[in-house]
């Protein structure tokens, strides 16, 4: 059994295994895709926070706990929240791994606007793209809205 696993890819150990024409092979396959992507960021973005924060923060007086809930976290929220949205702009898009592990059964929107493509049919290929466009815009615009606006709001006021 062993032996066997070792001469496929990712993709048909998924199949073999129970999870094939799943969604959980799906959510599967497409975290092992996004994990580089989202760890890369991250890892960039925590390294730009001076590690000497959280030893001013206890040379003030605060708890382990406390200094991270107040200092560290809010200028990590940022980084966190583009790593997690840079992995559903690329999960959102994944056509391969939805239709290989999924069996043609789970339906996403790459899914639909493939076979447009793959046809010629450059009008609803068209229209199915600017769907997607505007959903990976509308995630950016609300993203910024909604979290780095309240963060950068709190950080400038010292607002709760």
């Amino acid at each position: 059994l062993g032996d066997v696993y070792k001469r496929q890819g990712v993709h048909q150990s998924i199949i073999h295994i129970i999870f094939a024409n799943h969604w959980t092979g799906i959510v599967l396959g497409h975290l092992l895709l996004c994990i580089p992507y989202s760890t890369n960021i991250a890892v960039a973005y925590f390294k730009g926070i001076p590690p000497q924060l959280e030893e001013v923060a206890r040379t003030l007086g605060a708890s382990k706990l406390t200094g991270y809930r107040k200092l560290i976290l809010p200028l990590i929220i940022p980084g966190l929240t583009l790593s997690a949205s840079v992995s559903f702009l690329i999960s959102n898009t994944e056509y391969f791994s939805t239709f290989l592990i999924g069996g043609g059964n789970t339906i996403t929107l790459s899914m639909i606007m493939y076979p447009y493509i793959a046809n010629s049919d450059y009008g609803m290929g068209s229209v199915t793209g600017i769907v997607f466009v505007a959903l990976h815009i509308l995630l950016f615009i609300l993203i910024d809205k909604l979290i780095l606006r309240k963060i950068h709001f709190k950080a400038l006021y010292g607002m709760e």
